[in-house]
């Protein structure tokens, strides 16, 4: 039976590395992946056992925590180091409930490599590979699989290019191709904000007129929701739909109801300056109700508020209405 081997009996002599301009060129790119990987790997990790504890996880303290260990380590010529997910499927099914038990570990591993590494080297790397297959197949989610496949089809591709990746690559390049298909379909999803046409319906009151298509409009302001941030990727869809409104030349004024806007980038404010003051100009104008301080400042910071004016933003749309009404 094959077995662990010779484990060396020491501990790794301490060392300053050698920060050399040569070294810092040819490790630079390296290091910025492997930390990276590292820890987008502990995160989803941690995601994962938390699914079963219900903690909550605080991704800035693993980040800070693994940099400083990782600082520390390289004074004794350490691997960079992560999170592990067999390690920490053994210490979370073995019981353990802080962060101690990666302590104690750490401590009882010093003193297995002191004393014991001539009795450790009889360990059979098929208990071992056993231990590791059965921690890993009980840290597989069956239930938040079936949830995924059941609920949703872009939740279900991410899953399959993780899992597929795992099989026939490496584990890190699993890992980036499932985040940056997921950052995909987010950018996808967010570069078409919902645009809402509201109207006046029996009770007085505004509402989306997909729901109620007696609902009734103004023939002069066209009041719209935009559901959704206004950032570069998503400038589009909006810039098209007013561009639209401004060629049929029906309506003279809109109202953005911007409750739903979370924040605006310079990209978009750039783009929603020029947009304004083409309306103010051969049109009426172009007028927000609702949009949130946090979502203003970038239009503020940037000095947009001097060149379009204060006057467009309101803080409700019955008030912005009877304004633009007079």
């Amino acid at each position: 039976i094959e077995t662990v081997g010779k484990l060396p009996s020491n501990l790794p002599p301490f060392r300053i590395p050698e920060f050399s301009l040569n070294n810092i060129q040819l490790l630079c790119s390296g290091a910025m992946v492997l930390a990276l990987l590292g820890l987008i790997e502990a995160v989803a990790i941690g995601r994962s056992i938390a699914l079963h504890t219900h903690q909550s996880i605080d991704g800035n303290q693993e980040f800070i925590g693994q940099g400083l260990s990782n600082m520390v380590a390289s004074f004794f010529s350490s691997y960079a180091g992560s999170g592990s997910f067999t390690r920490s499927g053994v210490n979370h099914q073995a019981g353990a409930k802080t962060p101690m038990s990666a302590v104690f570990a750490s401590v009882f591993l010093m003193v297995v490599l002191l004393v014991f590494a001539k009795y450790a080297s009889y360990l059979p790397k098929a208990a071992m590979g056993g231990i590791i297959v059965l921690v890993g197949y009980n840290l597989i989610d069956f239930h938040h699989i079936k949830q995924v496949y059941k609920s949703s089809g872009r939740e279900l591709i991410v899953l399959g290019i993780t899992f597929f990746g795992t099989l026939f690559f490496d584990l890190e390049f699993a890992l980036l191709a499932g985040i940056l298909t997921s950052f995909f379909f987010y950018m996808e999803r967010t570069s078409k904000p919902n645009i809402a046409v509201l109207a006046i319906d029996k009770n007085n009151r505004l509402i989306n007129r997909i729901r109620d298509e007696a609902a009734k409009e103004c023939s002069n302001l066209k009041i719209v929701r935009i559901d959704g941030s206004l950032y570069f990727g998503s400038i589009e869809k909006i810039s098209n739909y007013l561009s639209y409104l401004y060629d049929q030349n029906q309506i003279q004024h809109v109202l953005i109801a911007a409750d739903g806007i979370n924040f605006i980038d310079l990209a978009a404010a750039e783009w929603l300056t020029n947009e304004i003051l083409k309306w103010q100009k051969k049109r009426g104008g172009i007028y927000f109700a609702g949009l949130k301080l946090v979502s203003q400042d970038v239009i503020l910071k940037g000095g947009f508020i001097d060149k379009i004016g204060p006057e467009i933003f309101f803080k409700d749309k019955k008030t912005a209405i009877g304004a633009i009404h007079k």
